[in-house]
């Protein structure tokens, strides 16, 4: 998403895009992909740069339920920048549930 678009989202005062991590680097590139932590948080900043609203989305696990629940981690969230959080327990579906998670 580039800065234009950014832009086009902070005037239209209704939308609000939501970040999807899983806590910090580790667990959020342990499930989403190297690389994937970082590319978040840069976009996060640009938003909060730009004054742009934005949440996160946070998705819970048995191995990061306790640090996406810490006080700190909510303020860490909230010094990023972001607006909302929402929590998104982990649930094996489908045939071929990731059961490591």
């Amino acid at each position: 998403m580039d800065e234009n678009k950014i832009k086009f989202f902070s005037k239209s005062g209704n939308v609000l895009i939501v970040f999807s991590i899983s806590g910090y680097k580790e667990d959020t590139d342990s499930i989403r992909g190297n690389g994937a932590y970082a590319i978040v948080r840069n976009k996060m900043n640009v938003f909060k740069e730009l004054k742009t609203p934005f949440g996160i989305s946070v998705l819970v696990t048995k191995k990061n339920w306790k640090t996406v629940s810490s006080p700190s981690f909510a303020d860490d969230v909230i010094n990023w920048g972001a607006y909302q959080i929402f929590y998104s327990l982990y649930g094996m579906l489908g045939r071929s549930p990731k059961k490591q998670l």
